[in-house]
């Protein structure tokens, strides 16, 4: 049997985990010296709630080996693991030394969020296909260049607290950051959220999405922002009707912050 697993930086919700049968690791997150487990005693609101409080910037880490070895059993089944970004976290690393002695494939995402869950969803429809763990593999290692990640962050001051800008940048400009080659990269400012709106929209339309593959929209705690994006691609005539809000957790939202919008899809 093949057996799909990830890790919480995929932003999948504990039921959708349960629907989807999907076994996933939790990273930490730290606040003051007290370490937190996503979906185990911390959740995506309590995160945030957190972010809002506490002046220091919250460091994420990577599942220990005994996390993995909680969650694989060394029974002849077959396990895919996709993971996020080597460049983002020290995840898939982990995974690939505690695959060592068992049936399974880690596959570095080089995404993150719903970026990752593109990828864990066709992997599923994969398997329900028929096809062998080895060929799923082969086919998300290709669709996985496939993959656009981008977003509008609210506020500079995350992205500056992890070094991801430089400090000039005023409180006004809006960033606009992607996920390229694994690593989140500062791609764009705008004034105002209405020009982050239309920026996005923009770059979707011109990308040209393969719409035959899910399309999703991200917030970070802010539903209201996703919405927002959703109406403005909906007035562009984009077709997606086949997308999911998506809220993101912690090892995005620790650089962006809350009210962050975005989208996640595959290119033609």
């Amino acid at each position: 049997m093949i057996k799909i697993f990830t890790d919480s930086g995929a932003d999948l919700e504990p039921n959708e985990l349960e629907i989807l049968d999907i076994k996933c690791v939790p990273l930490s997150v730290t606040f003051d010296n007290i370490t937190y487990k996503e979906n185990i005693n911390l959740t995506k609101k309590g995160f945030y709630k957190l972010l809002k409080l506490k002046k220091e910037k919250p460091t994420t880490s990577q599942p220990s080996p005994e996390d993995f070895f909680k969650l694989l059993e060394n029974n002849g089944d077959e396990y895919i693991g996709i993971f996020l970004s080597s460049k983002i976290s020290g995840t898939y690393q982990n995974a690939k030394y505690c695959c060592t002695n068992l049936n399974c494939y880690p596959i570095d995402s080089e995404s993150a969020s719903a970026g990752m869950r593109i990828l864990i969803e066709e992997s599923i429809k994969l398997k329900n296909q028929g096809l062998s763990a080895k060929e799923i593999v082969m086919k998300i290692e290709e669709l996985k260049k496939r993959i656009v990640v981008i977003a509008c962050v609210d506020s500079p001051e995350y992205l500056l607290k992890g070094g991801r800008i430089k400090a000039s940048m005023m409180s006004t400009i809006k960033p606009i950051v992607a996920i390229e080659q694994g690593k989140i990269t500062l791609i764009h400012k705008c004034i105002g959220t209405q020009r982050g709106i239309n920026y996005i929209a923009n770059k979707v339309v011109k990308n040209h999405p393969d719409f035959s593959y899910p399309f999703h929209i991200m917030y970070a705690d802010n539903h209201s922002m996703g919405v927002k994006l959703k109406e403005k691609l909906l007035s562009d005539k984009l077709p997606i009707n086949n997308h999911s809000l998506v809220n993101v957790g912690a090892v995005i939202g620790s650089h962006t912050g809350p009210n962050a919008f975005g989208v996640a899809y595959v290119k033609r």
